[in-house]
């Protein structure tokens, strides 16, 4: 009997007691072991989980399969699952999406622009718009990178002194 089904088994033992208890009859420690038995279902079920991940190969939402020597590379290069699966997500070939090491985020050459090149295109009078097209990076990206390199205006109070 699987655990979904011996779970189904004792909710309908539940509700048989409960119609028990409703003609005066105490069936407190029943359901209470009943209780335990769930619990220690779903606490068989985690670990069936568990090893199923571990001896299993992974399979992408978008049903693409993801083989466990390439989870167990990435684990070993210090790539986290949910790192490997976006790569993977994107286009990245599994065997590189494993091997290239991630870099710290925030830092200048993560963007592909430097402060000093960002601060020559503001200078000769382009928009943010402008330097994240030319660039090619998301608008809300270049934001993060002038936040993080200390590049933003400070915002005007008004009515404050």
């Amino acid at each position: 009997m699987s655990i979904s089904q011996q779970r189904i088994a004792i909710i309908k033992e539940i509700g048989a007691l409960e119609i028990r208890a409703e003609k005066g009859e105490n069936v407190t420690a029943s359901i209470r072991h009943c209780g335990k038995r769930l619990e220690a279902l779903g606490k068989l079920k985690k670990r069936k989980d568990t090893m199923d991940a571990e001896s299993k190969d992974y399979q992408t939402r978008k049903g693409e399969i993801v083989p466990r020597e390439i989870l167990d590379l990435a684990e070993s290069n210090g790539i986290s699952r949910e790192a490997l699966l976006h790569r993977i997500s994107v286009g990245w070939d599994k065997q590189r999406a494993a091997t290239t090491p991630v870099e710290a985020r925030g830092k200048a050459k993560d963007f592909g622009i430097s402060v000093e090149r960002y601060k020559e295109l503001v200078k000769s009078g382009m928009l943010d718009r402008e330097i994240s097209t030319q660039l090619g990076i998301a608008e809300h990206k270049l934001s993060y990178f002038k936040k993080v390199n200390g590049l933003l205006k400070p915002k005007k109070r008004i009515g404050v002194r």
